[in-house]
């Protein structure tokens, strides 16, 4: 039961996925690596092509890269962050985001080809000469035999015996030259379908490696997503859980009397209306009670609401509510009228 109590007690949101945002976080850096990686191979053999330097493209190509990948991973940052936080875009910002990405994709697009063309081994050909030097050898041999029976001769003439033999020595000469043509044509289609099966697979293996760079360039944009909503959605439950204040605060709490009195109109007393400035002062007493204390502290995104006092975490510069309830409530105070329709608001 200690065991199951453990295993199903509610938890926080940031210590339920701190193993998940670690993930996330090493996969992000992996990302960038194989990003990088993959657009120095076309940078670097650029750049060595027109400075004719590997040391100068290296330190170049290095230097470029890594600047790159943290621009990228800090743009991308602050936009996921802005978004969550304030539900707004700056253009700006989203402008360069997309520029860095775009580099990065196309030059790893590209730069995956490039690499696996550049390092990909050629293929295994067949040379003929081993095939074809015994062969060779015999035709040498019947050359030499052939002249050295052209010399057997009788009175100026060649003997018939030595006709018989240089005739014999010519078809076996003409044999062997034509296997050796026929093993010549055969190693030559075979290097011809070697080469032409290395340059399909070595086409898609490079296409395949460029969709994986592609890929891996959408999972980083995820990452650093994942990465900003997991700080957000932490930093917003523990702001829920009423965790602003140190767990040691003193402050008194607001009573529940000066709320109630702070949202119903007592009745007027000489049949004239009132305009609310009673209940606008009490709750500006509370607010400065509460803003009084020594313990009190609001985060650098949070604010008091001009209505109930209560600290909030506003997601825009003007708003000055914590919810729809308190500013229908504020504005009928004020104005000493009530709204007719009044649609259903969450407190």
């Amino acid at each position: 039961m200690d065991r199951l109590e453990k295993k199903f007690t509610p938890k926080p949101y940031w210590k339920n996925y701190a193993l998940l945002r670690g993930v996330v976080l090493c996969s992000s850096y992996l990302f960038n690596v194989l990003s990088a990686a993959t657009a120095a191979a076309l940078v670097f053999f650029t750049l060595r092509a027109l400075l004719g330097s590997d040391i100068v493209a290296g330190a170049i190509t290095g230097a470029a890269l890594i600047a790159l990948e943290l621009v990228k991973r800090e743009t991308g940052q602050r936009f996921f962050h802005d978004l969550l936080q304030f539900r707004k875009m700056s253009p700006g910002l989203a402008g360069v985001v997309v520029l860095m990405m775009g580099l990065s994709t196309t030059a790893s697009f590209f730069g995956s080809k490039r690499a696996v063309t550049e390092f990909t081994p050629p293929p295994a050909t067949v040379r003929a000469d081993t095939l074809t030097a015994p062969l060779l050898a015999q035709v040498t041999a019947a050359d030499a035999q052939i002249k050295a029976a052209a010399q057997m001769k009788k009175k100026g003439v060649v003997t018939a015996s030595a006709q018989r033999t240089i005739e014999r020595l010519s078809r076996q000469k003409e044999t062997a030259l034509g296997e050796v043509a026929r093993i010549q044509a055969r190693t030559d289609n075979k290097n011809d379908n070697a080469e032409t099966k290395h340059e399909l697979s070595t086409k898609l293996n490079a296409n395949g490696f460029a969709a994986i760079t592609l890929t891996s360039e959408l999972l980083l944009l995820l990452c650093l997503w994942y990465l900003q909503f997991y700080d957000y959605r932490s930093f917003v439950e523990y702001c829920e859980r009423g965790t602003t204040m140190p767990p040691d605060h003193n402050a008194p709490p607001i009573p529940a009397t000066t709320r109630q009195n702070a949202t119903t109109q007592s009745p007027p007393t000489n049949g004239a209306t009132q305009n609310g400035n009673g209940v606008l002062n009490a709750r500006a007493d509370v607010l400065s009670a509460t803003q009084q204390s020594p313990n009190f502290a609001l985060l650098p995104n949070q604010r008091t609401c001009e209505h109930c006092a209560a600290a909030y975490t506003y997601g825009h510069a003007r708003q000055k509510f914590c919810s729809e309830k308190c500013r229908i409530e504020s504005w009928q105070i004020k104005n000493g009228k009530e709204i007719r329709h009044r649609i259903n608001v969450k407190s």
